[in-house]
């Protein structure tokens, strides 16, 4: 796979996680449990679409790196949406964060 190909493939998931996220943040109700729960992935996602300006940038020496670090955070983002997933339907959209 190219780097062209790599970086639609991290877009198009980064695309689906903000959607979720921001599903998420209008489901939860409380504003610390958005902060800790989707706050904290969408600041991932932000290091994720910074990690992809830099690899795809012609300036790049090492673009596959920029790929990896890409990846790494994409998979955190997405591990901690599940989470908040998870909690709202274990908890409910009152749910408090405490911390």
């Amino acid at each position: 796979m190219d780097i062209t190909q790599s970086a639609q493939v991290i877009e198009s998931k980064v695309t689906a996680l903000r959607q979720l996220a921001v599903q998420l943040d209008q489901t939860l109700k409380n504003q610390a449990a958005k902060d800790y729960l989707v706050g904290r992935a969408t600041d991932l996602l932000d290091d994720v679409e910074a990690a992809l300006r830099h690899g795809k940038s012609k300036d790049s020496t090492h673009p596959w790196m920029w790929f990896y670090m890409a990846d790494f955070s994409l998979v955190e983002a997405e591990r901690r949406l599940k989470h908040a997933q998870d909690m709202v339907a274990r908890f409910g959209a009152d749910l408090e964060a405490i911390g």
